[in-house]
């Protein structure tokens, strides 16, 4: 009794993870010795003035503690080194029906093996009867225990963070504002809220913006009959003058050749830069396309494209000239 006192001072008022271990194994220790000395002192009161009746009785509590001591140090020892570890690494805490439904299992196996080996009863009924009504009930939640582990898994692995700019399979870039064990909580650029099941957003592709450096890639579409060589030129000027665009690197322009864009041919650049903070990529390519614009228009530079010859006009072209050609040979 003195040990088991001791060891309850002690855990009160410590959270060292080695007096937390000791003091466990102390009342594995202290547990069975209690436990023995105390039936033992009952049982020889009961003998001496009780019946066999309640004798008997009390023989059958004494050896169901058996059971229960065991399983009540194991459900201690579930909390104290799994569930408050995950707790103190996550800084979140583990949802009660977790708790409870492994303190629950471990208890069911000590009520079998009580009613197996103290009452002399077969499982076999009961089994089957347990078996089903966790099934029925495994089926009923089985959405919220497949977002609850994958809650569990995600605050484990952390593929992202409170605050950290992801992209979700099917979704737009977003925020993320809170992990709970069931749901992800996002904001858009827009301001509007989404929550995810955890379970559907473990099995999607996200991409973290928040982890390492950016690319941002911003397109310019100028016209053919500039010379790509001296575009390029320009646009590197422009792009290294902009304030902040070369703190993680040096801003790279590429030429992406020509293509048909609204029904103008367009000479297609890219200058391409990096950023360490994904939310300042707005900013610089809003500084970036001032600054392009007000160069290339001081240069006479133009970014208006020129205008594709669409095909209804060569289709009336070519019959202008068949005609002219039918008129020729008709007045020869």
């Amino acid at each position: 009794l003195v040990g088991m006192i001791v060891t309850w001072l002690v855990d009160a008022n410590t959270t060292s993870r080695f007096w937390i271990t000791s003091t466990w194994l102390l009342r594995c220790f202290f547990w069975p010795i209690s436990l023995l000395a105390i039936g033992n002192f009952i049982l020889d009161l009961s003998i001496q003035n009780l019946s066999n009746y309640f004798t008997d009785k009390l023989v059958s509590v004494y050896f169901m503690m058996w059971w229960l001591m065991p399983a009540r140090l194991l459900t201690s020892a579930t909390h104290r080194f799994l569930w408050d570890p995950i707790e103190k690494s996550t800084q979140r805490k583990i949802p009660n029906l977790i708790r409870m439904f492994s303190s629950s299992t471990i208890f069911l196996v000590a009520i079998f093996g009580i009613i197996a080996f103290i009452f002399d009863q077969k499982l076999t009924s009961l089994l089957a009867t347990g078996g089903l009504f966790a099934m029925v009930i495994g089926l009923a939640i089985q959405s919220n225990i497949s977002n609850i582990f994958s809650g569990i898994v995600v605050n484990i692995e952390r593929p992202y963070s409170v605050g950290d700019w992801i992209k979700i399979e099917g979704l737009d870039d977003t925020e993320v504002v809170d992990i709970t064990w069931r749901t992800l909580r996002l904001r858009t650029w827009d301001g509007h809220s989404i929550s995810m099941p955890n379970g559907r957003a473990a099995e999607s592709t996200t991409i973290n913006y928040s982890r390492g450096n950016v690319r941002i890639d911003v397109e310019i579409c100028l016209s053919p009959t500039l010379v790509p060589v001296f575009i390029q030129e320009q646009l590197q000027k422009i792009a290294n003058s902009v304030e902040g665009i070369d703190q993680v690197e040096t801003p790279v322009v590429l030429y992406a050749g020509t293509r048909l864009d609204w029904g103008h041919n367009v000479n297609v650049y890219e200058v391409r830069f990096w950023i360490s903070d994904y939310t300042t990529g707005l900013g610089y390519r809003t500084r970036l396309w001032n600054q392009i614009w007000e160069d290339l228009n001081d240069q006479g530079i133009s970014m208006i494209a020129q205008k594709a010859v669409e095909t209804t006009d060569i289709d009336n072209r070519l019959k202008d000239s068949m005609l002219a050609s039918k008129m020729i040979k008709g007045d020869a």
